[in-house]
Parts: C-alpha cells; sequence; structure tokens
C-alpha cells in the first residue's frame, strides 16, 4: 500500500489507497455477516471483494486508465 502510496503521491496524483486482504475458499460470511477492517486493510472473501470492486467510485475512467498506466509505468514486475 505505501509502495503504490508513495508513486501516487510522487506523480502530484490525489487518489486514495486502501488496502485489502481477499480470502480464497474462506466460509467468513459463516462466521463474518461483513467484511472487517482493521489497520486500515479490509480482510474479506471473493464474493465480498467482487462486491466492494464493483461499487461505483468518485473517479471516471480517463482518471482510472491514466493511473492504471502511471502505475504500471512506475511499478515494473520482478
Amino acid at each position: 500500500m505505501e509502495v503504490v502510496r508513495e508513486c501516487l503521491v510522487a506523480a502530484q496524483a490525489r487518489i486514495p489507497v486502501h488496502g485489502v486482504v481477499c480470502f480464497v475458499g474462506a466460509e467468513w460470511p459463516l462466521v463474518f455477516r461483513r467484511p472487517v477492517r482493521m489497520r486500515g486493510v479490509t480482510a474479506l472473501w471473493p464474493t465480498a471483494l467482487g462486491e466492494l470492486v464493483g461499487k461505483a467510485g468518485p473517479f471516471d475512467t480517463t482518471v482510472i486508465n491514466e493511473t492504471a498506466k502511471l502505475l504500471a509505468d512506475v511499478l515494473k514486475p520482478a
């Protein structure tokens, strides 16, 4: 999260960064009725992740694509 946040700050992009941990194969809905947020990171299961990333946000497609390109250019694969 911090590496992405630092890249965006360096590019003067005012884009919030949120951490998410998705536990594949977990049966969380039986234990938790909703995702758990601790220390700025949301822990959830695949269905809840789809719902979270599928929600409408404050940025239009142009901003999303420009941000994705910026991060792809800066954060090269290992």
